[in-house]
């Protein structure tokens, strides 16, 4: 039985090429050799992660791959420049962009509380997720639950579990 994150994500890459609907899905791209960006903020779950897979498309969001993170992050960092009515930033050094939701809204860690939250930035704000990094990837993969009826995501996750059971049992 599949029981980290980890685990799951590995499963997950190692099915890439599955052609079950839903997990056929959600893709992710194989880890690369690319050395994290010295700029931006890290931590161990983030390499980790970035260890397993390359991003790709998990559950809502486009997560980036390590070729693009620095870039991708630059860019938010100047685009919101003097985001709010004050002339405040909305991101600081301590932000780092790791995923986009459907709609372009970042999913953002900060590296000072290791906590993660999305950015609202047509006219919105902060939503914070109120979970670590290492949290959020634990519930993203372990312990969600449906969000809706159908989720798809939630099924790719009982079908990915379903192929490790039965590649784990394979003569």
């Amino acid at each position: 039985m599949i029981k980290t994150w980890q685990e799951i994500l590995s499963a997950i890459v190692k099915n890439k090429k599955t052609d079950l609907f839903p997990l056929s899905v959600f893709t992710v791209s194989e880890s690369k050799t690319a050395k994290w960006p010295e700029e931006l903020p890290c931590s161990n779950t983030i390499l980790e992660f970035y260890k397993l897979c390359n991003g790709g498309y998990i559950n809502h969001f486009n997560w980036i791959s390590i070729e693009e993170i620095y870039s991708q992050n630059l860019t938010w960092h100047e685009e919101t420049k003097g985001y709010y009515p004050n002339g405040r930033d909305a991101f600081g050094k301590e932000h780092l962009v790791l995923a986009f939701d459907p709609a372009g809204a970042p999913l953002v860690w900060n590296s000072i509380s290791d906590l993660m939250a999305t950015f609202w930035f047509k006219g919105g704000d902060w939503e914070p997720l109120n979970k670590t990094i290492a949290q959020y990837l634990q519930y993203l993969f372990v312990d969600y639950q449906p969000e809706t009826p159908n989720d798809l995501w939630y099924e790719a996750l009982q079908q990915i579990s379903t192929e490790n059971r039965a590649s784990t049992h394979r003569p």
